[in-house]
């Protein structure tokens, strides 16, 4: 209402509709575990490859899988040579006392066979002979390896304490197999007793990383999520890690040729290239992110959610291990509250003294939303005003995404209608003008509720 006075003030009132709507959304979960690698024959080949060793050597003769699983040795061909009982490894029984080729075609001594070369003395004690006096079974070693091979404790015959180092150095020992982090390595020898004879022995060479080689991990921001009553969702923060775990004395990062750490809310089936944090020769990687927990998909209760991530790590040598580590959070969801506006509206001026020409009014109109705290389901507000006698109002259309909007409108009393309208009061004559002004919001789907 604006009252055009000649000497004291008035005020309008206000009449305001507001329209509400809602849309939804949800997210699924999946769950997918991985094997062991290599674990096929397919898998085996890749390994090879990823290592720089050749899948058949120059015999023709494929590696062979099957050794690879029982001896954590890559060999070509078939075991051959002698058979024997009573197992120098763990898992006893025969042995032949080769394991098949390496990739020139010569034979590799199986470490396991019960050859004749132990004697009374401990192997500390031999009279080692030269087997590779130009080191070509070295040159293919990296730094790793190579120290691995020449400072490690040796494994077989009873020994304890015997290195390459101390039987003499590189000439002493062929190196058959190299270690990685995973695989166990070989190397040949030969010693002449004390009545001139010479005998020969495989040992084995541990492999580089101890224990476990990656670790993967999953945290949150919370442990509790709630989706209160003036909201649809509620935000979970995470992170996952992945670290290089593996210790030992010759094992380093700059090792690591990948480690990957990744999180996908519809599970891990799901995940893209895109979706993994990936680096290299570093001991840690992280993936964090966000995604949201629907009202829609869950509905009002307390609800235990589970979420997985995942981890590889992959080694300069080829060897894998993948991880997917997992937690429990707990999402309580509201009964949803009574959604409604409060809206002003606002005149100016207010009040005017007459001065026998048209009067210009600006109709503010204020629309506040309660009740929904995700403005993503806003489309758009809309705004009309007009004077009270009149039925077709001014409106104004905003896309605005927003809790609070307003418009300001303009209209114009001409004079004639003042003068026409004065009525008088106890020392003045007034004209008083009524104005009727609405807000409406309109959410993406349908309207939900109305309040004046």
């Amino acid at each position: 209402m604006n009252k055009i006075l000649s000497s004291q003030r008035k005020r309008v009132l206000v009449l305001l509709t507001i329209f509400i709507l809602l849309l939804q959304c949800s997210f699924p979960f999946i769950h997918i575990v991985q094997a062991a690698y290599p674990d096929t024959e397919a898998e085996f080949e890749e390994y090879l490859r990823n290592i720089d060793v050749q899948v058949y050597n120059t015999q023709g003769y494929k590696a062979n899988f099957s050794t690879y699983k029982v001896y954590n040795q890559i060999v070509y061909g078939n075991q051959h040579g002698r058979w024997k009982n009573g197992s120098l490894c763990p898992k006893g029984g025969s042995e032949y006392e080769y394991l098949g080729y390496n990739y020139a075609g010569e034979s590799v001594t199986n470490y396991c066979f019960p050859n004749d070369a132990r004697g009374d003395d401990a192997p500390e004690d031999w009279n080692f002979i030269e087997v590779d006096p130009k080191f070509v079974s070295w040159n293919k070693l990296d730094d790793a390896q190579y120290n691995q091979i020449y400072y490690t404790p040796l494994q077989g015959h009873g020994a304890t304490t015997l290195t390459v180092n101390s039987m003499g150095g590189r000439a002493f020992a062929e190196v058959q197999t190299a270690p990685t982090w995973r695989s166990w390595g070989s190397v040949y020898t030969r010693h002449r007793d004390s009545r001139g004879k010479i005998w020969y022995a495989t040992f084995n060479v541990p492999p580089i990383a101890n224990g476990v080689l990656l670790e993967g991990t999953i945290a949150t921001d919370k442990e509790t999520y709630v989706i209160p009553s003036n909201a649809t969702s509620t935000t979970v923060h995470y992170t996952v890690r992945a670290k290089a775990a593996g210790t030992g004395k010759y094992f380093n990062f700059n090792q690591v040729k990948s480690l990957k750490a990744a999180f996908d809310p519809k599970g891990n089936s799901n995940l893209g290239i895109s979706d993994y944090n990936s680096t290299s020769k570093q001991q840690y990687t992280l993936k964090s992110g966000s995604f949201n927990l629907t009202r829609d998909e869950y509905g009002v209760g307390t609800h235990t959610i589970r979420l997985e991530g995942y981890t590889s790590i992959e080694s300069v040598w080829g060897d894998k291990d993948v991880q997917e580590p997992s937690k429990t959070i707990t999402l309580i969801v509201e009964p949803e509250a009574d959604r409604y506006t409060e809206t002003t509206f606002e005149v100016t001026p207010e009040l005017t003294k007459f001065e026998n020409t048209d009067v210009v009014v600006n109709a503010k109109v204020t629309g506040k939303l309660y009740g929904l705290t995700d403005t993503t389901k806003i489309k758009r507000w809309i705004f009309s005003a007009r004077e009270k006698e009149v039925t077709t109002p001014q409106t104004e259309l905003k896309d605005e995404k927003t809790l609070t909007s307003s418009h300001t409108f303009q209209f114009t009393i001409p004079k004639e209608k003042i003068i026409n309208g004065f009525v008088d009061a106890v020392t003045v004559k007034e004209f008083v003008q009524t104005y009727v002004g609405r807000a409406k919001v309109e959410l993406i789907d349908f309207i939900l509720t109305m309040r004046n």
